[in-house]
């Protein structure tokens, strides 16, 4: 009993293969999913395409979905992967760089983290070595961590030489997951029909050995809906009745439709062996692979019955025996078989085949699957193993696995002095699915921690997750509840540390921890190095909002010490956050370069894409000062593309903040409305930093579409909610200079000048040379001109020559502007030149094009636009070729920036052309130190 292995009227699915592998030999790999209901032949089909990739020379490798290994993550992705990687030196070659986390999967330990990234690598480097086509039958029974990884890869394998073909049933007939449906958007899909009346005619022929009558093949057509399992079983099933195909006295369809067919089937078996009828229900329940002896033992029935009914099932098609253990030929049989019976009755079976396999020493999470099936007793042995099936699956990056897993766990339920853990590791594990319930799971397990210090150590992780969810108050709230009774000194220190400056930052708890910052001093002195660079970290961050300067670079030092920084903390910690916004506000460009690329390339070698976001959200800061628009635009929206991806729709409101600034800058003025009309932040309210950041950009938009009332409202809006937090730093946001340009246009001068000059009286104290030049340009904005010539002479002092290039632009245009309207045109030709130069290296369109107009008004001829050079470098180009120029490879660049390596090709081939060179080695003899430090 066996499945049509024919292909019949599947030309059109192998053609539309052949496409796809012809595209995937020349570098543009895609991915194709196959969906068809069981019994359709997909199968087989994978079986001609397997033929079909091998014969022009792919390296073709394949596995199959089991719903036995469903609860063992990633064990698709080792079935598919690892005998790729038997050679050891092309084991060597393929994990390295960022494939190495891999290891851990591809050679069946526990992995310690998300590998998805790794896992592409992995895939990368081996297609390096020729075309790969990677075949999975069964996607549906996959687990999710596999599944997971076939979607992040299908997203990203058109820049490979990569041919991705899942064959998996249509979503009706499986039991769906948020992975499975994601995986079925990145993917195309090819539907397999049901078979003709043609094709069927062909079918039943052979099958049946003689002619066969148009009715006789129209009424199995119809009973069977042109499926070719149920038309071959159904042939054979009307061959042993005696029926004669050819003739006209045919049975009611009714009575051989697939209901008829699989009863058969299952009376077969109670004549092949007493005993069969048992072992196959046995076979179904473990899945495949299943062994005799575990079979017989689930089935109750001896070792001797168990081996002749196995033989006689096998003999007859409804079993297949092979190196990987017994199995049921075909899903259909094998939903027969679990259909036969109940859902209670299912329900024991699954725990029967749980006991044997734990008493076995089958592999936690085999056991799981079962015991994920059972009706819950009351064993805190089941809830044990389940909790252990659920941390490696959190562990091995498969959060959905994880969540069913633990919710089984807590509704057994476990021993009391275990219910802490369980409801702790769930909510870790909702809160990776961006499900709200963790909240509740994750306070509780809090709440029932066995220790005081195990309280704490679940504090600090909730509060850093309830930060990254903007859930301030939640975060204060959980730390508060473990001070006072934490043993630890440097627990305690770490608690207090990240509970003065999380509630720091928002102004519903600011009034809580107002005055505590003694707890940031005490941690600073605490002999622990990370506990002293956390508090180091987060003391520049408080003397950035609240000054002195003096304080921030003294913090600053302590926190960068030999022998640095990550050496101690988080790539993705909020003291690392906090860490880059002090060097930003500090205008420590080196500095900030260095932690940044540092970041960024370890993000990239671990697949970390938190801190990459968090890293890209202060360089999108930090980039445009550096002269560096267009690339700030282009990392912040890779960067939200990325957390978006990930679940995080718009990583924190920095992101979108920083993204709209730099439209404006290069003068994309709608650009910039469409991403702050978009944001899912409460802009009515803002009650952190980076909201009020985001109101102050969105004013920003309304003054420059000439509209300013709304801009005034939001800047003095976002004014509101800094001052609450007394933060004051115009480098954090100048919300007093759009409200002051607002009110210049509305024609209040007084209390525009008022608003300039405080800003500048607080830049003076608290911010360096670009911030206070900033200033000096708004004030000069209010006064007349030879005042205004003299404050942007003083700006043009305090920039000139530095690496700010943007305010240099800016600083050099209006002063230009101001000699011009102070009669002195060959003064100002001077400044407005310099001011076109440098808006064309920032990639600033739109000043670029009033300096322009400005020259042209003070008698000259402003140049043309470079097109060559490393002007004419494109933002994207701006940044490979930045790290090409430090020796970094390009598979190193490719994983920094969560690109393929083909893509950073390309590029830099198209910047090898606008620099006149031919190769890597002649950046050495070009000027870039536009691209390194904007001088």
């Amino acid at each position: 009993m066996s499945a049509v292995v024919d292909l019949l009227e599947r030309d059109a699915a192998l053609a539309r293969v052949d496409e796809l592998a012809g595209a995937a030999r020349a570098g543009e790999g895609q991915a194709l999913a196959i969906v068809a209901p069981a019994g359709v032949g997909k199968t087989s089909l994978l079986a001609a395409i397997r033929d079909r990739l091998v014969a022009r020379g792919h390296l073709v490798l394949s596995a199959s979905g089991t719903d036995r290994e469903r609860s063992l993550p990633h064990a698709t992705t080792r079935s598919l992967l690892e005998p790729a990687l038997t050679d050891p030196g092309l084991r060597a070659d393929v994990l390295r760089d960022a494939a190495v986390p891999a290891a851990a999967i591809l050679g069946g330990a526990a992995a310690p983290g998300p590998l998805q990234h790794s896992l592409y690598w992995t895939v990368a480097n081996l297609a390096a070595h020729g075309p790969l086509a990677l075949l999975v039958d069964d996607a549906h029974e996959c687990d999710d961590a596999s599944i997971d990884f076939l979607g992040y890869l299908a997203r990203r394998v058109t820049d490979l030489p990569v041919i991705i073909v899942a064959a998996l049933r249509p979503a009706a007939q499986v039991a769906w997951s948020p992975a499975l449906e994601a995986l079925h958007r990145d993917v195309g899909e090819l539907q397999l029909p049901p078979l003709t009346d043609g094709a069927a005619a062909v079918l039943l022929g052979r099958l049946m050995n003689g002619p066969v009558s148009r009715g006789f093949i129209e009424t199995c057509v119809r009973a069977t809906g042109g499926n070719p399992f149920y038309l071959t079983e159904l042939a054979r099933d009307l061959e042993r009745r005696g029926i004669d195909p050819s003739g006209d006295q045919l049975p009611h369809a009714d009575t051989i439709a697939p209901p008829a067919i699989v009863r058969s089937v299952l009376l077969q078996m109670a004549v092949l062996a007493p005993a069969a009828p048992r072992l196959a229900h046995a076979c179904a329940v473990l899945g495949d692979g299943c062994r005799l002896d575990h079979a017989a033992q689930l089935a109750e029935v001896p070792i001797d019955e168990a081996a002749t009914a196995a033989d006689a099932l096998v003999a007859s098609g409804v079993l297949v025996d092979d190196a990987g253990g017994l199995r049921l030929a075909h899903p259909i049989l094998r939903a027969s078989v679990l259909g036969d019976v109940g859902r209670h009755e299912r329900a024991r079976w699954h725990a029967r085949a749980a006991a044997v396999l734990r008493s076995r020493g089958a592999p936690v999470g085999v056991v799981a699957t079962h015991l994920k099936a059972t009706e819950p007793a009351g064993d805190p042995e089941t809830a044990d193993l389940l909790l252990q099936a659920g941390e490696q699956a959190l562990g091995a990056g498969s959060p959905h696995a994880a969540v069913a897993l633990l919710r089984r766990a807590r509704d057994e339920p476990p021993s009391p002095a275990a219910v802490g853990d369980v409801e702790f590791r769930l909510g870790v594990a909702e809160a990776q699915v961006g499900d709200l319930a963790a909240i509740e799971h994750l306070v509780t397990g809090i709440r029932l921690a066995d220790d005081p210090d195990t309280a704490t150590e679940r504090a600090l992780l909730f509060a850093e997750l309830a930060r990254k969810a903007s859930l301030v108050p939640l975060a204060v709230d959980a730390l508060d509840t473990v001070l006072a009774s934490t043993r630890s000194t440097r627990l305690r220190s770490l608690a207090a540390a990240d509970r003065y400056w999380i509630g720091r930052t928002s102004t519903t708890t600011y009034a809580r921890v107002r005055g505590q910052r003694g707890d940031l001093d005490r941690a600073l002195a605490h002999p622990d190095a990370e506990v002293s660079r956390v508090a180091a970290c987060h003391l520049a961050t408080e003397a950035a909002v609240a000054g002195p300067l003096t304080d921030l670079h003294r913090y600053l030092d302590l926190a960068l010490a030999p022998p640095g920084l990550l050496a101690h903390i988080s790539i993705d910690s909020a003291a690392l956050a906090g860490a880059l916004f002090a060097l930003t506000v500090g205008e420590r460009h080196a500095d900030h370069d260095a932690l940044t690329t540092e970041v960024l390339e370890k993000a990239g070698r671990t697949g970390n894409w938190v801190a990459h976001v968090l890293a890209t959200i202060y360089r999108g800061i930090e980039l445009p000062r550096l002269g560096q628009v267009g690339a700030a635009a282009t990392e912040v929206s890779d960067a939200m593309a990325l957390a978006t991806e990930a679940g995080w729709p718009m990583g924190s409101a920095e992101l979108p903040a920083v993204q709209v600034a730099a439209r404006l800058w290069i003068g994309d003025v709608a650009g910039a409305a469409d991403v702050v009309a978009d944001v899912p932040f409460d802009l009515a309210n803002p009650t952190t930093v980076p909201v009020a950041m985001l109101l102050h950009t969105r004013g920003e938009v309304a003054l420059r579409r000439h509209d300013p009332r709304a801009a005034l409202g939001d800047a003095t809006a976002a004014g509101a909610c800094l001052e609450q937090l007394a933060v004051r730093n115009p480098a954090i946001t100048a919300w007093r200079r759009t409200a002051s340009a607002a009110l210049r246009v509305l024609g209040e001068q007084r209390r525009a000048t008022e608003l300039a000059e405080e800003e500048l009286g607080l830049a003076r104290s608290m911010s360096g040379p670009a911030v206070q030049a900033g200033s000096l340009r708004a004030l000069a904005a209010l006064v007349p001109g030879p005042e205004a010539v003299e404050l942007l002479a003083e700006a043009d002092g305090l920039v000139a020559g530095g690496p700010a290039l943007l305010e240099r632009a800016l600083v050099a245009y209006e002063l230009g502007a101001a000699l011009r309207r102070t009669g002195r045109p060959t003064d100002a030709r001077r400044h407005l030149a310099a001011a076109l130069d440098l808006a064309d290296r920032c990639g600033g369109t739109a000043l670029a094009a009033s300096a322009r107009e400005e020259i042209a008004l003070a008698g000259g001829r402003p140049r043309r636009t470079r097109v060559t050079g490393v002007a004419a470098l494109t933002p994207a180009e701006s940044r490979v070729v930045r790290l090409a120029a430090k020796g970094t490879t390009n598979t190193v660049i490719a994983q920094t920036l969560f690109v393929s390596r083909k893509t950073v090709e390309k590029q830099l081939a198209s910047a090898y052309g606008k620099l006149g060179i031919s190769s890597r080695a002649g950046l050495a003899q070009i000027d870039l130190s536009g691209l390194e430090s904007g001088s």
